[in-house]
């Protein structure tokens, strides 16, 4: 009877082995498929920032929700000019001390509006010009974010710049 249970556990314990071994084996695959598929999800979310003020929310509400994985890929949107569907930006306001339950911006461009979910989902804030910022100011916004991008996230550096994962 001694012999049998032994064997029995031993059975369940090498099981267990194997499949931890599939699992770390395949580990770095599922890692790049998620990245990827994070990428493209953003991609797509911020596509619908510029078709209606209802996709638009709906669309911030989503981006927040992906919480800070997502956040390298939103750095890596910040060249996006296109006008948003709508100028007000509503936000969840998240923040412990918060006195209303939505913050708002007003912004024309993804750009803008990008900048100040990076803010809401980080508590991190670069200077941006809403309303009348030229080019260059909004491109050294992007530059700063990148930056910081880079420091908190250094295995994604590549998707901070985005040379990486922009579809």
């Amino acid at each position: 009877m001694k012999t049998s249970t032994t064997k029995l556990y031993r059975s369940i314990l090498v099981g267990i082995l194997l499949c931890l071994i599939v699992f770390l084996g395949a580990m770095p695959a599922y890692q790049y498929v998620s990245k990827k598929s994070i990428s493209k999800e953003v991609s797509h979310l911020i596509d619908e920032l510029t078709q209606s003020p209802k996709r638009q929310e709906a669309a911030f509400l989503h981006l927040e929700s992906m919480g800070t994985s997502a956040v390298p890929h939103i750095v890596a949107h910040l060249s996006d000019v296109r006008p948003l569907a709508e100028r007000t930006v509503r936000l969840p306001n998240n923040f412990p001390s918060a006195r209303e339950p939505s913050r708002y911006y007003e912004a024309e461009q993804v750009h803008e509006a990008l900048s100040a979910l990076l803010n809401q989902m980080t508590n991190e804030k670069f200077p941006v010009f809403y309303d009348g910022a030229t080019f260059q100011q909004k491109m050294a916004n992007r530059d700063k974010w990148v930056s910081w991008c880079r420091t908190h996230y250094p295995d994604e550096v590549s998707i901070c710049e985005g040379k990486e994962g922009l579809n």
